[in-house]
């Protein structure tokens, strides 16, 4: 019996200690919750938390500023009744070129569907586009979201903007064609980058000089998306996200964003994107860092080797200059067949295998490139893999490497690996390669 009663006294005291905890934590997210707060405005919606001031007019956001180190990093919005700066976008995306802007249209509803969500709606006509802004009470992320409707078909997706943005004072950097710095000393005014193309991870960066603003997705469908960066002549420039519809548009008249996450950090880029690394390692279950070979950890440089020949001469004076057991030497023209020319053939040349076994003397690691989706149209292979070639997502044509260019030996289709045979066939190919030569690693 008192050994019952203890029992009985322990599991209470689990109970209340369990209460306890959970009313702690209510508490918190309270606590977090109510440090939040979104002003609905005639046209304007300015949202507050305990990182942030983000500021949206007529769904565009015209004003960031980072609690967290006291740095704006917009213009002001007009000096001398002048407006400043590049103005962002938000609208519906039409195939004919028919966008339907925000700021062109008319906004007929701006009001809170709770506490920390708001909801815009635009429309002209039969037109609409809905924003639904809104905080994430466990993060204290802005989330947004986009719905459209047209009166006419085409539609291939929607976007949403932030302009206004200070070049002299930050900087934008994204995973885009292998790592992008944007300043204000880069001569480009206007580019679009396409995840998961160009753009290779759904993240990006506004770095100030102490810390700054990220924006990402957790969309875990690999839903088709464009960053669009746009500068004008002076020290301005604007942003657009964008999320496409599935192809074909033709006959599409709605759609809807994923979910875009935006908050201020303090520090450098590499708070948002270790961030973001965290997420997509427990979504996707790539191999993570700690997973490769050790020598990967260790390379410091990487020198891209472009020359037909492959001179072992050139590795003894390349070994005075860095330190070969962390250089990673990366070979384009390894192949029998010249670059981009006659995939997906991986014969490689004879003197390869000597000029591998010299590198690995010395401590370099070798990567050889290959082509991950690369068919040329002369290969007897592409008879069969023509049906499953990439096609323009607004024209339906077929899609590749200097597809115009008919007459050009490195022209190649691009064909979806999907495909098993062709996924077989690459993956058997390159093996052989790794086995006899024993490389590093393909790029």
């Amino acid at each position: 019996m008192m050994k019952r009663n203890a029992r009985k006294k322990e599991n209470n005291m689990r109970l209340l200690t369990t209460v306890i905890l959970i009313g702690v934590l209510c508490m918190l997210r309270a606590e977090t919750a109510q440090s939040a707060e979104l002003t609905i405005l005639d046209n304007t919606l300015l949202v507050k938390t305990d990182a942030y001031e983000v500021q949206f007019e007529n769904g565009v956001i015209t004003q960031l500023h980072n609690k967290l180190t006291t740095e704006t990093y917009t213009l002001p919005l007009s000096v001398d009744g002048m407006p400043t700066g590049i103005r962002g976008r938000s609208g519906l995306l039409r195939g004919n070129g028919g966008y339907i802007w925000t700021d062109e249209i008319s906004l007929i509803v701006a009001r809170k569907v709770a506490p920390l969500k708001a909801e815009l709606v635009f429309q002209h006509g039969q037109n609409e586009v809905r924003l639904f802004i809104a905080v994430d009470g466990n993060t204290d992320d802005l989330l947004i979201e986009q719905t459209g409707m047209s009166d006419t078909a085409g539609v291939y997706g929607v976007q949403w903007g932030c302009g206004n943005l200070d070049a002299k004072d930050i900087d934008l950097i994204f995973p885009a064609e292998g790592g992008q710095i944007i300043d204000a000393t880069t001569p480009i005014t206007s580019k679009d980058f396409h995840y998961p193309g160009s753009w290779e991870v759904q993240l990006a960066i506004l770095q100030g000089e102490q810390g700054g603003f990220f924006v990402r997705s957790t969309d875990a469908t690999f839903q088709f998306k464009t960053l669009h960066y746009k500068k004008d002549l002076g020290e301005s420039f604007a942003l657009g996200f964008e999320t496409q519809n599935q192809a074909p548009f033709d006959a599409l008249t709605s759609a809807k964003s994923v979910i875009w996450r935006l908050n201020a950090y303090r520090g450098d880029w590499r708070v948002p994107a270790r961030q973001y690394r965290d997420w997509m390692e427990r979504t996707f279950k790539p191999w993570r860092l700690d997973e490769m070979p050790a020598w990967v950890g260790e390379i410091g440089l990487v020198i891209t080797y472009i020359n037909p020949g492959l001179d072992v001469g050139i590795l003894d004076k390349l070994a005075e200059q860095v330190d070969p057991a962390k250089t990673l030497l990366y070979l384009n023209e390894w192949r029998k067949d010249d670059y981009d020319v006659n995939y997906p053939n991986y014969t490689a040349k004879s003197e390869f295998g000597n000029f591998v076994k010299v590198a690995h003397q010395y401590g370099f690691r070798v990567m050889l490139h290959a082509n991950l989706v690369g068919v040329s149209t002369y290969h007897p292979l592409y008879a069969e893999l023509q049906k499953f070639q990439f096609r323009n997502p607004w024209n339906g044509n077929l899609y590749g490497w200097r597809w115009e260019q008919t007459d050009a030996r490195y022209r190649h289709a691009f064909i979806n690996l999907a495909n098993s045979t062709f996924r077989k066939i690459l993956v058997r190919q390159l093996k052989n390669v790794w086995e006899k030569y024993e490389v590093d690693a393909f790029h």
